[in-house]
Order: structure tokens, then C-alpha cells, then sequence
């Protein structure tokens, strides 16, 4: 995950610079005092440049690995509570549906096509909804505005907050009971817990890229074997 980076075209175009004063000494003459000036500006340049250059990258490198350090603490639960989550609806897929394949690997965003392809209403969405919220409620947005404000940190803040704010509108409206949404024509529409979860889904892709980070999600073999055993019952 690269979030600190030297500034390279800076240090280049100043080297150029230095190196051009240096040439320029070529063309005066010894004896004048330019030569000395040329020389010492264009040679200082140079030596200048290349140090703060590798100190940069030093200290670029460093700050990188501590931010990483930093992330995986930060994001220790998240990393662990969502993709069970997504692995859990593949499982309940599977076992609704005979074809589904249990042995490949999933991306968030064909879990999130999974959950729009079910017909009706699963009693499920609101536990998977419920835990999304403990991922996402296991990280304060503020820490990511503590320290070097960097163009990720500010989206990862923003991302956080936002989808947060959404589980808590969410908790306002269960919090005055039981709710039924109806369209113009009469029929019912998703519920919130459907439609919020969808929205998680493309917040948590918006987060990961952020960060750089893509899940790889699988059913366990634990889970695979008692579908296969589910299956060959339902073939009997």
C-alpha cells in the first residue's frame, strides 16, 4: 500500500538544473570569478540534491512501513468480520441453489450481485446487516485525520463516516418498531436491511481500494462439506 512517495519529478528537474550550472562553468573561463560561483552552485546542487533525495526515499520508506503496521491494527477485525460475512451468504447461497459452484473463489462485487439476484425477503439480510455494522463500527474515522493527512486517509474518513452514519439511521428507524415499504403500484418494495447491505457491500470495495487490498472469498471446507451432504440428500 503506497502512501508516501517522493516527490521524484522535483528532485529530477532540480538535478538538471544543478547539472546545467555545472556545463555553464565549461563555458567561462577559469581565471573569472563566475567559474567559481558556476562551479561551486552547480556541484553543491548536485551533492545537495542527490542526499535529500535518498533521505526523502528513506524517509518515505519508513513511513510506510509504520502506516502499514498501523492499518493492519487498525483494520485487524474488519479484515476478519466481513469477509465471513460475504462467505456466509455464498454458504446460504449454495444451499438454496443446486448449481452454485462451492469450489471457486468470489469477489466482493459477485456477492453483492448474489444478494440482488434472491427473490424476496431472507430472514438473514438483517444479521449479515447487523455485522457488517461491527466492522465497521470497530474503526473511528477520526484516526485517520491524527496524523499525515494523505489524499487516502481523507477518503478512507470520509467512506467510514458516511457508511456509519447510514447504520445508525438504520438503528433510529428499528428503534420505532416493525416497518413495511410499499411502492406507488402497492408492492413491496426491498427492505432497508437489502438495500443498506448493497450499500455496504460498495462501500467496503470503495475501502479496500483505497487501501489496495482485494478479498479473495471462498465457502470453508468445513461449510462445502455439509452442502455437498445437503445436496445428495435433496438428489435422493
Amino acid at each position: 500500500m503506497k502512501v508516501y512517495k517522493p516527490s521524484h519529478v522535483l528532485y529530477i528537474l532540480i538535478l538538471i538544473i544543478s547539472i546545467v550550472i555545472v556545463g555553464l562553468s565549461f563555458l567561462v573561463q577559469p581565471e573569472s570569478r563566475w567559474y567559481g560561483v558556476l562551479t561551486g552552485l552547480g556541484c553543491g546542487g548536485v551533492a545537495s540534491v542527490l542526499v535529500a533525495w535518498l533521505l526523502d526515499i528513506a524517509n518515505c520508506r519508513k513511513k510506510e512501513i509504520m502506516t502499514n503496521e498501523v492499518f493492519t491494527h487498525l483494520f485487524k477485525d474488519f479484515d476478519r468480520t466481513v469477509p465471513w460475512v460475504m462467505e456466509t451468504i455464498l454458504a446460504n447461497h449454495a444451499e438454496r441453489n443446486k448449481e452454485f459452484d462451492i469450489d471457486r473463489n468470489y469477489s466482493v462485487s459477485q456477492v453483492a450481485d448474489l444478494v440482488k439476484s434472491e427473490d424476496g425477503y431472507l430472514p438473514e439480510w438483517q444479521m449479515h446487516y447487523h455485522n457488517m455494522g461491527v466492522a465497521f463500527f470497530s474503526i473511528d474515522p477520526s484516526i485517520f485525520l491524527s496524523y499525515d493527512p494523505t489524499e487516502m486517509h481523507t477518503k478512507l474518513y470520509s467512506e467510514l463516516l458516511s457508511v456509519q452514519q447510514l447504520h445508525q439511521s438504520y438503528e433510529t428507524i428499528q428503534q420505532r418498531g416493525k416497518y413495511e415499504l410499499r411502492d406507488e403500484t402497492g408492492q413491496l418494495v426491498p427492505p432497508l436491511e437489502y438495500t443498506f447491505l448493497c450499500g455496504d457491500f460498495e462501500s467496503v470495495e470503495r475501502i479496500n481500494s483505497f487501501r489496495k487490498k482485494k478479498y479473495e472469498l471462498k465457502i470453508s471446507q468445513e461449510q462445502k462439506n455439509r452442502i455437498r451432504q445437503l445436496r445428495s440428500i435433496q438428489d435422493k
